[in-house]
């Protein structure tokens, strides 16, 4: 027996409303999660980078001589080893894979760096910059002062 006046189920224009509306909220959704999966991209990066720079300074100071971090090749975007002073190219304590698409590390102050066996920096004070395409506004500058210590910078990136 048909019970009239019940319904289960919707109309195809209660369909087609919803549809519109899933249509609409993606079209905004879209542009600011791209943004947001960039973010974290230089992010990632950027920690990385810390992280390796605060291992290299850990194992000068744990063994007791000079570690540098060098890039791979002869461009920082291409990756970098952690080697000991003094060892070949390749023969390295840890080494990083060249950088995603778009993404760079730019320097300042010298293009390796080498951590005394107190943990300090040997050469000149230096400075990372990791950048990808959205340019200066998103960069994001890695200081490293005299003592060693590595930390994200409040200065305005250089991505040049």
């Amino acid at each position: 027996m048909a019970m009239h006046g019940e319904y289960k189920g919707f109309t195809l224009i209660e369909l087609l409303i919803t549809l519109v509306i899933a249509a609409i909220l993606v079209t905004i959704a879209i542009p600011n999660f791209s943004g947001l999966v960039q973010n974290n991209r230089l992010i990632t990066q950027t920690n990385t980078l810390i992280a390796d720079l605060n291992f290299a300074r850990s194992e000068a100071i744990k063994r007791g001589v000079a570690v540098t971090i060098a890039p791979r090749g002869d461009n920082w975007t291409n990756g970098w080893e952690i080697r000991l002073n003094g060892a070949a190219e390749g023969d390295y304590l840890r080494h990083s894979e060249a950088l995603p698409e778009n993404m760079s590390v730019n320097t300042a102050g010298g293009n390796t760096l080498t951590f005394a066996k107190s943990g300090a920096i040997d050469n000149a004070t230096i400075g990372f910059t990791v950048c990808d395409s959205r340019g200066d506004d998103y960069g994001r500058v890695i200081a490293i002062e005299a003592t060693g210590r590595v930390a994200i910078a409040d200065e305005d990136a250089s991505c040049n």
